[in-house]
């Protein structure tokens, strides 16, 4: 038996519809619908190309441990946004 499933990669455009539901909260299986994509892709894309909760944008391209160090750098600068806006805020009160 055969079937004559045809197999698309997850294009740079799909990533950034991607990433941009994400922001907006969308669920798995809302993105999927939204791109006429199973659910599960969508799911193995994330998993694939997320570190500390972070989906990034990236190729495959990209050397495994020169991408697994970026995203470490990408997630502190991340925490130190937060922390500086924290307390920013806190200062704004007083």
């Amino acid at each position: 038996m055969s079937t004559n499933k045809k197999y698309r990669h997850i294009t740079k455009t799909e990533r950034l519809e991607i990433a941009i539901l994400l922001e907006k909260n969308y669920s798995y299986r809302e993105i999927a619908k939204a791109m006429g994509r199973h659910h599960t892709n969508i799911s193995r894309e994330i998993k694939k190309n997320s570190a500390n909760g972070i989906y990034t944008l990236f190729d495959d391209n990209l050397e495994p441990l020169t991408f697994r160090r970026f995203l470490q750098i990408l997630y502190r600068l991340r925490q130190k946004i937060l922390e500086l806006e924290h307390t920013n805020n806190l200062e704004a009160l007083h």
